[in-house]
C-alpha cells in the first residue's frame, strides 16, 4: 500500500484500525511523558530541599558555636534557613499532590481511550463480517473475504507459509476458528478474575500487536521491555501479560475435540466469549485430539 491510497475494503478497515491504535498509543505516550515531567520536577524539588536542609544544619551548628556578639546574626540565619526549608517542603507537597491527581485522572483517561479504541476496532470487525455475509448471501460467491483489524490474528492465513501458525506450533498451539468452539453446556456464570473490559483489551492486543510479534519471531522479553517504557509493568494491561495469557503453559486456552467435530473448552471460555463479541474470528489454543 502506498501513501493513503485505499484499494479495497480490507485495506480501508486496516487503515482505520491502525489509526485507532495510533490514537490510543499516542494518548498513552503523552500521559507517560507528562508523568515523567512531573516526576522530574519532584526530583528537582527534593534535591533543593536536601540543599536547604544542609544549609539549615550548618546554620544551627554555627549558632551553637557562636559567641554572644554573633548569636543574633546566627539566629537570623537559622530563621531564614528554616523558612526556606518550609517553602521547599510545601513545594514538594504541592507537586506530589498534582502527581497523585494526575495519575488518578490519567488512569481513567487511559482506560477510556483504550475502551474507545477497542470499541471502534470491534465495530470495524463487526461491519466487515456483516458486509462479507451480505455479499455472500446476495452474490452467491465468496464475497470480499473479511480480515481482522490490522491484519490481526483473526484473519485467515494466506496461501503459503503461515509464520504465525509456525511460531504457535513451537508452543504446542494453533489458531482455532471460534465457530468450532462450543461451551453451551457450560455457560459463563461470573467474571471473578478479570472484567470483560480487561479481557477485551487483552484480546484486542493479541489480535493487533502480540500476534505480530509472535509471527516475526519476537520474544516475551521484547514485550516486557515495551511495557517498561510505557510504564505499565505491574498493571493488568501490559503486553507481557497478553503473551502469558495466550501462550503461557498455565493460562493458554485449551480445548478438546468431540466426536461431532466441535471443540469442548477446558479453559478460556471468557476469552472466547469476549473475542466473539469483538468480531475476532480465531484465537491460539492447545487442542487435545483423540482419546484422553
Amino acid at each position: 500500500m502506498t501513501g493513503d491510497l485505499v484499494h479495497n475494503r480490507q485495506e480501508a478497515i486496516a487503515i482505520a484500525s491502525r489509526a485507532l491504535s495510533r490514537f490510543r498509543d499516542a494518548a498513552s505516550a503523552e500521559l507517560h511523558a507528562f508523568d515523567s515531567e512531573l516526576a522530574a520536577a519532584l526530583d528537582e524539588a527534593q534535591t533543593e530541599l536536601a540543599v536547604r536542609e544542609r544549609e539549615l544544619q550548618a546554620a544551627r551548628d554555627a549558632l551553637a558555636a557562636a559567641g554572644d556578639e554573633d548569636r543574633a546574626a546566627c539566629q537570623r540565619r537559622v530563621d531564614i534557613a528554616q523558612q526556606q526549608v518550609a517553602v521547599a517542603r510545601r513545594v514538594i507537597d504541592t507537586i506530589q499532590g498534582e502527581i497523585d491527581r494526575f495519575r488518578s485522572r490519567g488512569r481513567g483517561y487511559r482506560s477510556a481511550t483504550e475502551d474507545h479504541a477497542l470499541r471502534g476496532q470491534a465495530l470495524l470487525r463487526t461491519l466487515d463480517v456483516d458486509l462479507d455475509r451480505y455479499l455472500r448471501a446476495t452474490s452467491g460467491g465468496t464475497g470480499g473475504g473479511g480480515v481482522g483489524a490490522e491484519g490481526g490474528g483473526g484473519a485467515m492465513p494466506s496461501a503459503g507459509v503461515d509464520p504465525l501458525g509456525t511460531a504457535l506450533a513451537s508452543h504446542g498451539l494453533e489458531m482455532v476458528d471460534l465457530d468450532q468452539v462450543d461451551f453451551s453446556d457450560n455457560p459463563i456464570i461470573s467474571w471473578t478474575h478479570a472484567t470483560p473490559e480487561d479481557i477485551g483489551w487483552a484480546v484486542e492486543r493479541w489480535d493487533t500487536v502480540v500476534s505480530k510479534v509472535v509471527a516475526r519471531g519476537g520474544t516475551l522479553e521484547e514485550l516486557d521491555a515495551r511495557d517498561a517504557r510505557e510504564g505499565t509493568v505491574g498493571t493488568r494491561r501490559r503486553l507481557g501479560g497478553v503473551w502469558d495469557m495466550f501462550l503461557g503453559d498455565a493460562s493458554r486456552i485449551t480445548v478438546s475435540a468431540r466426536a461431532d467435530g466441535s471443540l469442548d473448552v477446558g479453559d478460556g471460555r471468557h476469552r472466547i466469549e469476549v473475542a466473539r463479541s469483538l468480531g475476532v474470528r480465531s484465537l491460539p489454543m492447545h487442542v487435545r485430539r483423540g482419546p484422553s
